[in-house]
This record gives C-alpha cells, sequence and structure tokens, in this order.
C-alpha cells in the first residue's frame, strides 16, 4: 500500500470519454516520452506526470499497462484527424505507453498540453488516459489543479467523482510542471 493511498479510502475513479484523438497508429517504440526534442520549444513547459494504480482496498497493482495521449502545448493532437495535425512538432508523440511497476506506479515525460476549442465549447487542459489491467479497462481523463477553466469544461462537469480526476501538482516553475495522480480500479 502506498503513502497515497493511505489518506482515504478508495473509490473508483470515473471514466469519461476515449475523445476522438485517440492514436490511430501508435509508436513502435512508445515509452515514457512523448516529447522527444532536445531543446523545449519556445513558450513551453515539461511536463512529470507521475502516478500509482490501486485497488479498491488500496493494494498496489503490478504490471498494467498505462497509456497516456495529449494535445501539444498549442491545443494540437498528432492525429490525421485533428485540426491542424500538420503543425505539430514531429518530436512531439502525443502519445506514451509504459507499465506499472511492483508498486503500482508510472511515469511520462511530456510538454504541458494546451487547451482548445472544441466545437462551441473551449477544452480545459487535459490528459486522456487508459489503463488495461487484468479484469478491467479505464479509460479517463486528468485535469490541472490550478487550472481555472476546468469547471467551464463539458466533460469534467459531467463526470462523477470529478476530483479523483484532478492530479496533484507536486512543483511548478516556469521550465517544469510535475503532476502526480492515483488511478483507483474496481477489480484490477
Amino acid at each position: 500500500m502506498t503513502a497515497a493511498s493511505q489518506t482515504s479510502p478508495a473509490r473508483a475513479t470515473p471514466g469519461l470519454i476515449l475523445g476522438p484523438y485517440y492514436p490511430v497508429q501508435q509508436p513502435q517504440d512508445a515509452d515514457h516520452r512523448l516529447w522527444r526534442g532536445h531543446a523545449r520549444p519556445d513558450g513551453a513547459r515539461c511536463l512529470k506526470f507521475s502516478g500509482e494504480v490501486i485497488d479498491l482496498a488500496a493494494q498496489s497493482l503490478a504490471g498494467l499497462t498505462v497509456e497516456l495521449w495529449h494535445a501539444d502545448p498549442a491545443g494540437r493532437y498528432p492525429h490525421p484527424a485533428a485540426p491542424e495535425s500538420d503543425r505539430v512538432d514531429p518530436d512531439f508523440l502525443g502519445y506514451g505507453r509504459v507499465e506499472t511497476d511492483a508498486e503500482g506506479r508510472f511515469a511520462f515525460d511530456s510538454l504541458v498540453p494546451g487547451g482548445y476549442q472544441a466545437f462551441n465549447e473551449r477544452r480545459a487542459v487535459h490528459l486522456h488516459v487508459q489503463i488495461t489491467g487484468r479484469c478491467e479497462r479505464l479509460v479517463t481523463q486528468v485535469f490541472l489543479a490550478d487550472d481555472a477553466t476546468r469547471s467551464d469544461d463539458h466533460w469534467f462537469r459531467a463526470a462523477n467523482r470529478r476530483e479523483r480526476l484532478i492530479a496533484r501538482t507536486l512543483c511548478e516553475d516556469t521550465a517544469v510542471l510535475h503532476l502526480h495522480w492515483t488511478a483507483v480500479l474496481s477489480r484490477g
């Protein structure tokens, strides 16, 4: 059992829509790095997104697949159906995949995504996450704690137990944002 999971009784993390920009072709070398560039693009911040996956009994879940995908800092997805996908930096894969370690932990390195206009609404900054366990799959979205636009986001408002979809800020400065999030699966 991890320290973060000991702070409150476990309740399952709510699911949200997969979204239209789940990668149709995943990179063969997908790993924890969604940004493969050597220098941070002008105006962008690096993102360190870490977390853990536990079950309802707050037991760590090892060996699960965690997928992460999101928009680039300008709110564009590297997806053929996404608007302005041709303007996404080729070093931004926008997709990563890892397995949880023996203590249910995972970590990704990327760039902080931007919000974007979706039909008549503005989407808050968010990360798409899919966790594939032995008995279930969770598809959801994770939001930033200090993003004031979150409360206006249609999908955030539609979620039950939305507090489970907010990542905790561990460290933030002008160059790096480090977020931590705990996902709770019902059956693992």
